[in-house]
Order: C-alpha cells, then sequence, then structure tokens
C-alpha cells in the first residue's frame, strides 16, 4: 500500500524506529533496499520473544533525515551470531559484520525468497564462503538455519559452504545435510517438501 508508504518523513525509511513495550529503542536493519513502491522487509533485534510480548514501530518524525548507524554496522546481529546472508544482492553479503561474505560459483538466478530474495541454484551451483578460525564446529556449540526451497528430490545438491574441511550445508536426494570436518554430521530423517519452502534449523 503505497499510501502506508506516504506517512514516511523521509523517502528511504530512515525516521522508521522500533521499541519494545517499555520503550527501549530496538536495533533493526532493511534488508535489501528500501522499497515505497511494495514491500520492505526489516530485521528487528529483540531481547526475547516471549509469549505476549509487543513491539512497536514508529515514523513520521521530521527530525530523522539520516540513516541510523545502528542499521548499517551490523548491531541488529550483535547477539551471538557468527554470519548472517538474506541473499538480497548478487553476492551473499554478510550482515553480521564478520566479512564472511559469500560468493556465487555458477550463475545462480538472485530470485523472490520466502523473506525478501533468494538465490536460485541449478545442479553444481553454490555459495562459496571462505575458511574461517570462527566456524569452530569441532569445539563449539551452534545453530544454523535457512529456507530452503526444492525444485527436486534426486542427487547431491550443495548450497553453501566451504567446500573444504569446515562444513557444507546441502541435499541428498531431498534429504538435507550437514558436512563437517570431512563427515556427515547431521541429516533430516525425510526428505524436505518439494516445490515448497522448508525452514531447516541444525542445532548441537
Amino acid at each position: 500500500d503505497n499510501n502506508f508508504y506516504e506517512a514516511f518523513t523521509s523517502s528511504y525509511g530512515y525516521d522508521l524506529r522500533f521499541t519494545s513495550a517499555d520503550g527501549t529503542r530496538l536495533n533493526h536493519e532493511v534488508d535489501g533496499a528500501w522499497n515505497p513502491f511494495g514491500e520492505t522487509a526489516v530485521w528487528v533485534q529483540i531481547p526475547r520473544l516471549t509469549n505476549n510480548c509487543s513491539i512497536w514501530a514508529y515514523w513520521g518524525n521530521a527530525r530523522f533525515t539520516t540513516r541510523p548507524a545502528f542499521t548499517t554496522n551490523a548491531s541488529t546481529w550483535s547477539e551471538g551470531f557468527t554470519t548472517v546472508w538474506h541473499m538480497n544482492d548478487d553476492e551473499a553479503y554478510d550482515s553480521s559484520g564478520r566479512g564472511h561474505h559469500g560468493t556465487r560459483m555458477g550463475n545462480a538466478e538472485n530470485v523472490p525468497g520466502m523473506i525478501s530474495r533468494a538465490f536460485d541454484f541449478d545442479p553444481g551451483e553454490y555459495m562459496y564462503v571462505p575458511s574461517s578460525s570462527d566456524f569452530r564446529l569441532n569445539s563449539d556449540d551452534f545453530s544454523m538455519s535457512a529456507w530452503v526451497y526444492s525444485h527436486n528430490t534426486g542427487g547431491d545438491h550443495g548450497i553453501f559452504g566451504t567446500w573444504g574441511s569446515q562444513f557444507i550445508f546441502g541435499t541428498i536426494n531431498g534429504n538435507v545435510v550437514f558436512h563437517a570436518n570431512g563427515q556427515v554430521f547431521w541429516s533430516s530423517v525425510a526428505p524436505i517438501a518439494l516445490n515448497d519452502w522448508s525452514y531447516v534449523t541444525i542445532t548441537r
């Protein structure tokens, strides 16, 4: 609804603010570009999601004419995130501020995703992530999650990873698999949905 965007004093959404119920300002990040002619996805950092919790959004303050620093300096992902990829540009920029940017291998298209944008990988295409000491899969507990849309259930398809001694995330015959340090660390017990979005989380 374009009338909704007309209430903003900044054509780039710089006057958008979020707070908790007690008025504490919450960090946020716009996913991709601000789109006053359609949908704009925004990530908001909340301390904890509980039953009956609420957050408030504010806009229309003419004093806010410049982009808030917390929307671009990784503050939204400051609590324990090692890497965050939104897939909303030609490459996979890491929003965590740690510099683990992904590179498309092949000609994967940037297409509409479950949230904002996604990469559409054909067989043999994937997102390469440089190895890093931040990926301490042998010693640290961790969680990894992604929205995945499967076009077919056959074959071995990498999605993203270091393709070395650290990790690979992908599918084998429709089952989501996670290789860590050269071994299959985790595999789903059944294939994910075909021609639909599945939210996949791996936790140790």
